[in-house]
């Protein structure tokens, strides 16, 4: 099974928040993607609030989730530190993830969201780590840097896919 992996697509990465600059420019993207996996999974990240819900998520994604989508959000605040991974805190306490994508049998991890530098990259770090497959989808990537050079050099090393969103179509048939 392929999972959907949405790091930080919280409103306090948005407009009235901390605001990533133009983060909202991976939405397109990650709309058109988002109806096409049977599990998704949202990450959020550290807050002061670590209560989880809806309400925290960026409103105009979830117009695109179907009765079909399994949708999962998963706190990465699993102890006092930060996490910038999904699947691990920064010492190093399992998030859960890991167990609940073999539960569902997943494989393949497709990755998206805010703040390459950080969350995205080390979620992409442990996935490989874990064993799974994973297929970096570069237009719904954030980065707050412009170093998108040496992503795709240390993806590439690391045996990740890269696509594109408009791609996926043509991925899946592979």
């Amino acid at each position: 099974m392929k999972a959907l992996i949405l790091e930080n697509l919280q409103k306090d990465f948005f407009e009235g928040g901390r605001k990533v600059k133009d983060a909202d420019l991976i939405l397109d993207s990650i709309n058109k993607i988002i109806s096409k996996f049977d599990l998704i999974i949202f990450t959020k990240d550290y807050v002061e609030q670590v209560n989880i819900n809806y309400n925290d998520l960026v409103d105009n994604i979830f117009s695109k989730i179907t009765e079909n989508n399994s949708l999962y959000i998963f706190n990465k605040q699993v102890d006092d530190n930060k996490s910038f991974s999904a699947f691990y805190s920064e010492n190093q306490i399992s998030t859960g993830l890991s167990e609940f994508l073999d539960e569902k049998e997943v494989d393949q991890i497709f990755v998206a969201g805010i703040n390459y530098n950080n969350s995205v990259n080390n979620t992409i770090d442990d996935a490989i780590y874990e064993g799974f497959k994973v297929v970096s989808i570069i237009d719904a990537i954030k980065f707050t840097d412009q170093n998108i050079a040496s992503f795709i050099e240390k993806l590439t090393n690391n045996d990740v896919k890269i696509i594109e969103s408009w791609e996926l179509p043509l991925f899946n048939l592979l």
